[in-house]
Formats: C-alpha cells, sequence, structure tokens
C-alpha cells in the first residue's frame, strides 16, 4: 500500500475517495482481513458490473436512434460540428458542447 495514501487518508479523513482508495484504506485498516486477491476480486466486480450497465444502457440509445432517424442525424450534425477533424483528440471541453447529444441520452436512460 502507498505510504503517501495512507497519509492522506490520516490527514484529510473526510476527503472525497475513489472506490479502490476506500478498499486500500480497508486493507491497511486490517491486513488480515483483506487479502490482494480479496481486493483484485472486489475489484473486477465492479469493473464488470459497471461494464454491463454501460453496455446495456448504450444499446438502448442506439435502438432509440435508430427507431428516430431525426434524432440520429440531429445527433450526428452535433457531433460533427464538434469534432469535425477525424483522428483529432477529444477534450471534455468538447463533450460538454454536446448539448442536445447529452439530452438524448438522458431521455433514453428515463424511459
Amino acid at each position: 500500500i502507498n505510504p503517501e495514501v495512507m497519509a492522506d487518508f490520516k490527514e484529510n479523513p473526510r476527503k472525497p475517495r475513489i472506490f479502490i482508495d476506500m478498499v486500500y484504506q480497508m486493507a491497511a485498516a486490517d491486513p488480515d482481513h483483506l487479502a490482494d486477491e480479496d481486493i483484485r476480486d472486489h475489484l473486477d466486480e465492479v469493473i464488470f458490473a459497471g461494464h454491463d450497465a454501460i453496455a446495456t444502457t448504450m444499446a438502448y440509445i442506439m435502438l432509440m436512434m435508430a427507431m428516430h432517424p431525426e434524432v440520429q442525424e440531429r445527433v450526428h450534425q452535433e457531433v460533427m460540428s464538434v469534432c469535425p477533424d477525424e483522428g483529432a483528440e477529444f477534450s471534455l471541453e468538447d463533450c460538454n458542447k454536446l448539448t442536445y447529444t447529452e439530452m438524448v441520452c438522458k431521455e433514453t436512460m428515463r424511459l
């Protein structure tokens, strides 16, 4: 376990943490409770659960856009206006410009 991470836990106990940091903190508090294999198993579970949820959501969004070609075309136009160059870097700033696309995703998830 990284000593810098553990020092940060002690200095800032109320700081928001990512999942792996919390698992490391639990392992440090009781080394006999969580072995490295247990930590790997927990992380695999979180990663695979997230993968399934995202894959299902994306499939449903694609289905809805296929059923509504006018929406699909508008999303396509918005994406092409934000990043017209194929292979160009896509930044968080670019992502924030995709307002219609975000609305389509949120509306699809609401259904």
